[in-house]
């Protein structure tokens, strides 16, 4: 069994070392005794002692592609990915791996909390706490990777091809971004199954009233549940400011590029007219320089300029400067009189009757992302009105946090 204590010892005498392994996929013993000599600090143990360390307190293991060769192990190069702040993608499809098990979590739990069973509800609690965490960890360094890469892109040390660039955008928006989206559209199942994963939370809280601490465990773990969802929804929008102007601008010079290399194949084969442009090519004609008497002539007549004295600048009242939005602070106080809202939107309009669409939406967005209020959605679309617009959207319950 590892000692933790001595596993971090080793992490924080030998850090430059565990860098270096970290940026390699794997290692020979020739190698790895170099890399010890180059990271060894004066005074430490043998290369033998540090290089048997590295495999008994878990860093290393054989690797299965190369004959003699060591690599990180994979939790070790996890922790590494987030001390160094180098985390990877997480593929779409393990989220959604989560996402089902948190359905079958939450169907073990209805069950569970049907028959009162306290034991078994805290075991599927803690599974499901595992499950939120996980996810919200995962979104988190989904973000921090992308922002990585998309940094590396703008800066383009590595002089790649704007087309190389484009490929490398384009995987990240369609292989991650675009399905994310399901996560945060509350139409899809996933907000849906979320939904109801809040209720039982709710539902195990009342069941569970008398039951102090098992209470408080269905309250902690909807607030982690909670936390997840305003974290995926602000991780994505950050992920999207970050990826879709990159996206365009990369876009858009590639098809000019493409472009480009497609008439000079055209003009090659079968020469300019091959392109039947209309258009006439501009000659320019240099003119001889100044000369000196010309530039002597001008400065003499520029020595006797007088200029005119500035014109008066008018004094002009202020402008009342009107700011169009909903005071938050007075929004909370009509909102905490009336909780639980049924139809937010609907409230908002009734409410707010006088104020404008956009800071009726503003408030919207106010209360569903706000750490004091518990949203969910239903299932079914339905239509509001307000003046000339038309909106359609399902209707938001809004519950105390």
């Amino acid at each position: 069994m590892i000692n933790p204590k001595d596993f971090f010892r080793f992490a924080s005498e030998n850090f430059d070392l565990l860098k270096d392994l970290h940026v390699r996929e794997a290692v020979n013993e020739v190698e790895l005794r170099h890399l010890i000599i180059r990271h060894r600090a004066t005074g430490s143990p043998t290369v033998a002692y540090i290089a048997n360390q590295l495999t008994s307190l878990g860093y290393l293991e054989e690797a299965p592609y190369a004959t003699a060769s060591m690599e990180l192990r994979p939790p070790v190069r996890k922790f590494l990915d987030f001390v160094l702040r180098q985390q990877q993608l997480t593929p779409v499809a393990v989220i959604r791996s989560y996402i089902e098990a948190l359905e079958q979590m939450g169907r073990d739990l209805d069950q569970a909390i049907e028959r009162k069973e306290a034991d078994n509800a805290l075991r599927i609690l803690s599974e499901c706490n595992e499950i939120i965490e996980r996810m919200r960890n995962d979104s988190t360094d989904n973000l921090e990777a992308i922002i990585r890469q998309t940094l590396a892109i703008k800066s383009n040390l590595e002089k790649k091809s704007v087309r190389e660039r484009y490929m490398i955008v384009n995987r990240i928006r369609e292989r991650y971004l675009v399905p994310l989206r399901e996560l945060i559209d509350i139409k899809k199942p996933v907000q849906q199954s979320i939904d109801q994963i809040q209720r039982l939370f709710k539902d195990g809280k009342r069941t569970f009233i008398a039951h102090r601490a098992l209470a408080e465990e269905f309250s902690r773990a909807g607030s982690r549940l909670l936390r997840l969802r305003k974290s995926v929804r602000a991780d994505f929008n950050d992920s999207r400011r970050e990826v879709d102007p990159l996206y365009r601008t990369l876009k858009r010079e590639n098809r000019i590029i493409k472009g480009a290399s497609r008439a000079l194949e055209l003009i090659d084969r079968n020469g300019l007219k091959s392109l039947d442009l209309d258009f006439s090519v501009t000659f320019m004609r240099v003119e001889g320089m100044v000369s000196d008497d010309r530039l002597e002539s001008y400065f003499q007549e520029l020595s006797g300029y007088t200029p005119s004295p500035p014109r008066a600048i008018e004094e002009q009242k202020p402008e009342t400067i009107t700011v169009d939005f909903i005071d938050p602070i007075q929004l909370q106080q009509k909102l905490k009189k009336i909780l639980p809202v049924t139809d937010c939107f609907e409230w908002l309009l009734e409410t707010f009757s006088g104020e404008s669409l956009e800071s009726i939406l503003q408030a919207y967005v106010y209360i569903l992302e706000s750490d004091n209020y518990i949203a969910s959605h239903e299932a079914d679309q339905k239509i509001y009105k307000i003046r000339n617009y038309t909106i359609k959207t399902c209707p938001m319950t809004v519950e105390k946090g």
